[in-house]
Parts: C-alpha cells; sequence; structure tokens
C-alpha cells in the first residue's frame, strides 16, 4: 500500500506542479517539458526529503516498484494530454453532427466542412513548434526528438500488447 501511496504523491505532485507552470506559462514545447516535469519531481521530492532529514521508508526494491507504477501512469497520461489538448477528428465530427440537433448533415457537407478545417495544420504547426516534425511545403518529415517519443511509445505498446502481433 505504501508503494502505492507513493506512487500516488509523486504523480499528484507532478500534476499539481504541472499545473502551476502552465498557468504561468505556457511551454513552447508541452511534451518535452512534461518529461522533464514529470521524471525530475520524484526525485526531487526524494533529494529534499532526504536533505530534510526525511527517509522514504522504502526498500530499494519497493522504490523500483514505484517507478515501475509511476512511469506508465506517467506515459499513459502525457497520452492522454496530447490526445485533449488538440479535439480529435473523431471528436470534432461528431461535435458537428451534434450541432445540428438531430438533424445530421451529408457526407459532402461533412467533407467540405472539415477540409476547409485547420485542425490538422494546427496540430502540424505545434509539433512543429515542439521540434517534434519538420514541414517543408508538402512534405512532413519526423524529427530526432520525435523519433525518441515515438519509440518510448511504440515500446510501451509492445510491453503491454497494443500493437498488432504484440
Amino acid at each position: 500500500m505504501t508503494v502505492l501511496a507513493i506512487a500516488a504523491a509523486f504523480f499528484v505532485t507532478s500534476f499539481l506542479l504541472q499545473y502551476a507552470i502552465w498557468r504561468i506559462r505556457l511551454p513552447q514545447r508541452q511534451i518535452r517539458a512534461l518529461l522533464i516535469l514529470y521524471l525530475v519531481t520524484p526525485v526531487v521530492i526524494v533529494i529534499v526529503a532526504r536533505a530534510l532529514g526525511y527517509s522514504v521508508g522504502l526498500s530499494s526494491s519497493e522504490m523500483v516498484r514505484v517507478w515501475v507504477l509511476y512511469l506508465p501512469v506517467s506515459l499513459a497520461y502525457f497520452a492522454l494530454y496530447a490526445a485533449i489538448e488538440l479535439s480529435s477528428p473523431t471528436l470534432l465530427i461528431i461535435s458537428y453532427l451534434s450541432a445540428t440537433k438531430g438533424a445530421g448533415c451529408g457526407a459532402a457537407e461533412l467533407l467540405e466542412h472539415f477540409n476547409k478545417k485547420v485542425e490538422l495544420r494546427y496540430r502540424f504547426e505545434l509539433m512543429e513548434q515542439s521540434g517534434l516534425i519538420k514541414m517543408t511545403g508538402d512534405l512532413v518529415e519526423i524529427l530526432p526528438s520525435g523519433r525518441v517519443y515515438g519509440n518510448i511509445f511504440e515500446s510501451m505498446s509492445r510491453v503491454f500488447g497494443l500493437q498488432k502481433g504484440g
């Protein structure tokens, strides 16, 4: 139970720090800022606690279990954060259809409406600003930092069997 409580305390503290930082100034590279914040916060908590004379009270194996719980929960939150940062196409379509108050609309109207929308372009711009991709004309390329984040999430997908054949 202590392992769960400490992992939860690490996550809640990280989340509250993120909330405060995001309220003061939204980081330009949000995903990178999340990764750094959520990796550094527990380490700082442990260092400060020890400096103040407090003992975490966990054995080495229990601390490993804290990290084994904390890291996947944090990665899941990053994926959720990325999903809610900008509405997904599915949510945009549902929202648009909901605004028709049950009257619906034609597929051609939907295609025309969403082809004019800039949400995907905005997502590309956010990703480029974060240093994840590079856009040159019609070509979109993944940058090394984007590849690192992609590898992290693909690895976790394989670990949890979320990919076909995994």
